[in-house]
């Protein structure tokens, strides 16, 4: 909008106009209190910004319209928003500028970016005003999305949005699905093979949820179909029990909105209600009997007892435990003494225990209070119990079993777990 502005200020040094043009109507005084005043209220400079002023002879109508339609000219495209780009370091920095107006005051904004050299990709610093020409001169510098880095975890695209407002929640939806990868087949246990085409149904438990509705204290597990197809009130075997399973309550659950699912495919997300038939990593088949590999685990690194501070409260406590941890927000091992019933809480870093000791108070009214164990060290013992056994007695460790009641040995650091491996050789693999 060069014609409708007077300019007060220098441009923006390294323009290709540095030459400053003031109106022959406004003082050099004037001149400098408005670009003072309009840079400091913007969060600028002058050295940064190039002020400029409104015309004076305006229609007193046109000249109130225009203050109020001006500050949003950069949010919504109107009026005649234009972006200038320029090379600073030759395939490498660029720089994107546009005027943005504020009343009666305007001011150049720039925005930076760098191609990384690693990638090819662009980082873009205080992006401005979304117009397309500013899109258009981005999109000619290249940094075009790699698809198969994003299937390959090694790039992970970033939306910016808020669920509150519904601000670009369709677009990260339409988005993620574009993005995401298409079923793929998957290996098995044994070296065998199965690919979403199959016939014979497999599914995979990644996640279970409790308390998704606090009215009914639900328990939900989320599966992945694999192959086949899923009908409601089919009977799958859970490979890790060996046991019959009636799938007779399919939902699909997107936000707070909860659904009856009749059918699904592969790649699809089927939410079951949960008694304690699942857990995390479990494979539900039909037909010939199918296991997937289980999702791996963290080594723990904190230990620490759980225990109960209102012994009033005992059946809540257990109900949380059970609920809580088999959702494994944090691994659960216990003590071999009968007498010590507290469950021992193990995870990488603090912030998983503040977790469930949050939502043990808010969902079950249960305070509890942790006593940490001087461990750092967890190493589970291949050969079972044999092993421990044929061992004997084992210095500098502790030794408790997980909730499968496999034998876990804990040490203080990893010279503790050297030393039981040169010394005690019958305790195997760990």
């Amino acid at each position: 909008r060069p014609a409708r502005f007077l300019t007060a200020a220098a441009a923006v040094p390294g323009s290709d106009d540095a030459t400053p043009r003031a109106s022959s109507s406004t003082s050099a005084g004037r001149r400098g209190a408005l670009m003072g005043l309009g840079a400091s209220f913007l969060g600028a400079s002058p050295a940064n910004a190039a002020v400029r002023l409104l015309p004076t002879d305006l229609d007193p109508r046109r000249r109130f319209f225009q203050s109020l339609v001006e500050p949003w000219e950069p949010y919504f495209g109107w009026g005649e928003r234009v972006t200038v780009r320029k090379e600073l370091v030759p395939d490498s920095i660029w720089s994107l500028e546009q005027e943005q107006a504020l009343d009666v005051l305007a001011m150049n904004i720039r925005t930076t970016v760098v191609k990384l050299k690693s990638t090819g990709g662009l980082v873009v610093f205080s992006p401005q005003a979304p117009t397309r020409e500013f899109f258009e001169l981005l999109d000619e510098l290249g940094g075009e999305l790699d698809l198969q880095a994003v299937h390959d975890g090694e790039l992970t695209p970033v939306f910016f949005g808020s669920g509150m407002n519904n601000f670009g929640v369709q677009l990260f939806l339409d988005s993620f699905l574009g993005y995401s990868v298409r079923p793929r087949g998957r290996d098995l246990l044994g070296g065998e093979r199965v690919e979403p085409t199959d016939e014979g149904f497999t599914g995979f438990v990644f996640k279970l949820q409790a308390n998704m509705d606090p009215r009914h204290r639900d328990k939900v597990a989320f599966v992945r179909v694999v192959s086949g197809r899923f009908e409601r009130g089919m009977r799958v075997t859970n490979a890790r029990t060996k046991k019959a399973v009636l799938l007779s309550r399919p939902s699909q659950m997107f936000g707070q909105d909860k659904t009856v699912l009749d059918e699904g495919f592969a790649g699809d997300v089927i939410g079951l209600n949960n008694p304690g038939s699942f857990a995390i990593g479990d494979t539900l088949y039909m037909g010939t009997r199918k296991v997937l590999p289980p999702i791996p685990t963290f080594s723990p690194e904190l230990f620490a007892y759980l225990r109960n501070a209102d012994t009033g409260k005992y059946k809540q406590f257990q109900k949380g435990v059970q609920e809580l941890l088999g959702e494994g927000a944090v691994q659960v091992m216990y003590s071999r003494d009968a007498v010590k019933q507290d469950p021992i809480l193990a995870a990488v870093g603090q912030l998983q225990y503040e977790v469930v000791q949050a939502r043990m108070l808010a969902e079950y009214g249960v305070e509890t209070t942790l006593e940490p164990l001087p461990f750092a060290v967890a190493r589970w013992v291949v050969g079972g119990w044999d092993a421990v056994d044929a061992a004997g007695r084992i210095f500098n460790a502790q030794c408790v079993k997980d909730v499968w009641g496999q034998p876990v040995l804990l040490f203080k650091n990893q010279w503790n777990v050297d030393q039981i491996v040169a010394d005690t050789p019958e305790i195997g693999e760990l």
